[in-house]
């Protein structure tokens, strides 16, 4: 399988994965910390499977570097959705 591809559907799976985490839970904390660290499990996994099926790529330091602080990007990816949604229900609602 084509590593562009992998990297692609992992990226897609991330995305699916955030969105939907931030649009079925309602609680707000408990959605941004299923779909941010949902979403950082996804993008790990891809990068660890990118890295076993291309050996040209190897390992680089910024793939440690997002493997230990990736889930604070997720989770504010998660924070900015949720925000998101709270303004359209606002907008519905008014």
């Amino acid at each position: 399988m084509n590593p562009y591809l992998i990297d692609l559907l992992g990226l897609v799976l991330s995305f699916i994965w955030l969105v939907t985490s931030v649009i079925l839970i309602r609680r707000w904390y408990l959605s941004a910390l299923v779909a941010g660290f949902g979403s950082w499990a996804v993008l790990d996994v891809t990068g660890r499977l990118l890295a076993r099926l291309d050996p040209q790529r190897g390992w680089h330091p910024s793939d440690s570097i997002w493997a230990a602080t990736g889930w604070m990007v997720c989770i504010a990816a998660a924070l900015v959705l949720l925000a998101l949604r709270w303004i359209v229900v606002r907008l519905i609602k008014s």
